[in-house]
């Protein structure tokens, strides 16, 4: 009998701190990598569904749609790893809100304006400078990041990011 309430009482510990190393808010870096990361992710498929209906280009009109559906499926990771971190929506820890900012608005309005291949080319140049950036924000978390968790993610969605950044540069040309 004591050996069963004895065993109870560690798998009730073992519980008690699997769940409270779930509930383990990120902070510093890490909180704010997945916060940028998941903002400019928002602002890219936001930015690429302006340009499948506002390109001329086809070339230009494939890559929005590949900038959707993988700044999407990167989004939803992002966030459920925020979301397991008790990062939330309307900004946590310092965080800013997890949607796109004032200059992600500025930009989208900036080329809405534009059409034709003027509007092409004003597209793959945003595109290429926010993919530069994001290979830097991820190559940053992969190699520095404290949580093993956000680094790991950070590591595994960079050759994506990078294979945008190649496919942005070719367009420009």
């Amino acid at each position: 009998m004591r050996t069963a309430a004895f065993s109870l009482a560690i798998l009730a510990l073992a519980a008690a701190g699997a769940r409270a190393e779930e509930a383990q808010p990120l902070a510093g870096p890490d909180t704010q990598f997945l916060a940028k990361a998941i903002q400019d992710g928002m602002a890219e498929v936001d930015l690429a569904k302006t340009a499948e209906k506002k390109a001329s280009s086809p070339e230009v009109k494939r890559f929005a749609e590949r900038m959707v559906k993988d700044h999407t499926a990167a989004n939803q990771k992002l966030e459920a790893l925020a979301k397991k971190h008790k990062i939330e929506a309307k900004g946590t820890y310092g965080t800013p809100p997890l949607k796109p900012g004032e200059e992600a608005k500025a930009e989208k309005a900036d080329l809405s304006k534009l059409s034709g291949k003027e509007f092409d080319q004003a597209y793959a140049k945003e595109a290429v400078e926010d993919h530069e950036k994001a290979v830097g924000l991820f190559q940053d978390e992969a190699k520095n990041g404290k949580d093993k968790e956000v680094s790991q993610l950070a590591g595994s969605l960079l050759p994506t990011l990078q294979e945008h950044l190649k496919m942005a540069q070719a367009l420009t040309k």
